[in-house]
């Protein structure tokens, strides 16, 4: 995890060895839940290996630029994405709200 100075907003750069870029002053300008669910989120795109995933379905859309499969799974992979990270989000949500989620 680094931090930068720059005007940039948080992300995971690197396809095989992906690194935490954060903008300073971050948490110290966020609650620690929000802080938490920063971390997590970008945590989900290395666990996942999107940035490798990305990296490779660019490659393919540069060899079958005009295929509308290869236009459909892009589209289909970045809906699918986003549905997964609200769905993993709203279960944390909920089990924190939980007498059990309370207790770790």
């Amino acid at each position: 995890m680094f931090s930068s100075n720059a005007a940039i907003e948080p992300g995971v750069f690197g396809a095989f060895h992906s690194v935490l870029l954060l903008p300073e002053g971050l948490a110290g300008a966020l609650t620690p839940p929000q802080f938490d669910a920063i971390i997590d989120h970008e945590l989900h795109h290395v666990r996942y290996r999107d940035n490798l995933t990305a990296a490779l379905h660019m490659c393919v859309e540069t060899v079958f630029w005009f295929h509308p499969l290869v236009w459909w799974i892009g589209a289909y992979a970045i809906i699918f994405g986003v549905a997964l990270l609200i769905a993993a989000f709203k279960l944390r949500a909920k089990f924190q709200q939980s007498p059990l989620g309370k207790l770790t």
